[in-house]
């Protein structure tokens, strides 16, 4: 049987790692075949498949500007869900959209992340704008 709050804690840990950078810490949290979706037509849409991936798709992003604050975190069994405010500021316009994430926790470690962002277009606008 999974334990929730286990699966919380292990997010929270993984979140904070990637925040400051901490890419040996969550490369013990994430599996080395961790799957990300994120939805759209931008250049961060798609999926990232495979460590390596997942690694460079979120240094990608922060080092673009974005700022996430986590306003929460849910779990249930295997899944975990955060809810996270989005920002990000460049000359070509600003992002402030609430992003869902959903994580799936198998024997201790994430393997799958899909994305869900409350505004698809500005999603897609801003990192449109970004690529350019």
């Amino acid at each position: 049987m999974t334990d929730p709050q286990r699966n919380i804690e292990l997010v929270q840990r993984a979140f904070a790692a990637a925040l400051n950078g901490d890419w040996s810490t969550v490369g013990t949290l994430v599996r080395d075949d961790v799957a990300w979706h994120i939805p759209g037509n931008s250049p961060i849409a798609g999926d990232a498949i495979g460590m390596d991936s997942f690694v460079a798709k979120v240094q990608m992003l922060f080092s673009s500007g974005l700022n996430v604050e986590l306003l929460n975190v849910f779990a249930a069994g295997e899944q975990v869900a955060t809810l996270q405010r989005n920002t990000a500021t460049s000359n070509d316009g600003d992002l402030d959209i609430l992003v869902f994430n959903l994580f799936t926790i198998i024997e201790g470690k994430v393997t799958r992340m899909q994305t869900f962002p409350s505004d698809l277009y500005a999603l897609d606008c801003f990192w449109s704008a970004q690529s350019q």
